[in-house]
């Protein structure tokens, strides 16, 4: 099983002659690519930010329960989908806050 897991991921990571431009979450703003990553939420839940579409300013977001969805920037500086709003800390803290609607 180890085994396993290793080769899928080393089959899965990008070649050193690939052009990073092959790689969609390369293309994001320097801003937005700070801001990629696996968020921890109360009650063992998580976030998960990643680029989408090798757009620059695009980005799309993943909840543990399996929502997902593209997050639209706003205006005020924050980032929404339908009712899910996100306000990421300063690049390099890691931080966020999310409001998702009771379900």
């Amino acid at each position: 099983m180890q085994t396993f897991v290793t080769l899928a991921l080393l089959a899965a990571s990008p070649t050193a002659s690939a052009s990073l431009d092959a790689v969609p979450q390369t293309r994001l703003d320097d801003d937005l690519r700070c801001l990629l990553g696996v968020y921890s939420l109360p009650a063992g839940r998580t976030v998960t930010i990643t680029g989408t579409g090798g757009k620059r300013r695009a980005l799309q977001y993943t909840l543990s329960s399996s929502q997902f969805g593209t997050l639209q920037e706003t205006a005020k500086g924050s980032y929404e989908a339908g009712l899910l709003k996100i306000r990421f800390g300063a690049c390099g803290q890691g931080r966020l806050t999310l409001r998702i609607p009771a379900t």
